[in-house]
């Protein structure tokens, strides 16, 4: 991606899956214009909260960025919600998109 133009943040899920294969893990990543945006800030990942209020595995990235072009700060951010069909998965993905809105809603009022 650098060699078009884009900078990467990445966030790896905290027990991936995909590292009992061998394969590296996956996670969130976000990428940006490094022609056109700033990092204002160091990019922040987290980790959701089961419902139980133990640590879960899936996650979300933030990125704080300066448009140079509209002279705006921005918050970009990407999930990684939980996967598979399913009332009890879907209940699971709705308490983590709660999650992710409150994040969102917190660190954007901080960076006004």
């Amino acid at each position: 991606m650098k060699k078009h133009g884009y900078t990467g943040a990445f966030f790896c899920k905290p027990c991936s899956p995909a590292e009992q294969y061998g394969a590296s893990c996956d996670g969130c990543a976000l990428f940006y214009r490094s022609d056109r945006f700033d990092l204002c800030a160091e990019p922040q990942g987290q980790t959701f909260k089961a419902m139980d209020g133990s640590a879960g595995n899936q996650g979300m990235l933030m990125v704080h960025l300066f448009d140079r072009h509209c002279n705006t700060p921005i918050c970009a951010a990407t999930t990684h919600l939980k996967a598979k069909p399913g009332q009890a998965n879907n209940a699971i993905r709705d308490h983590q998109v709660s999650q992710h809105a409150a994040s969102l809603n917190f660190s954007c009022l901080i960076r006004a």
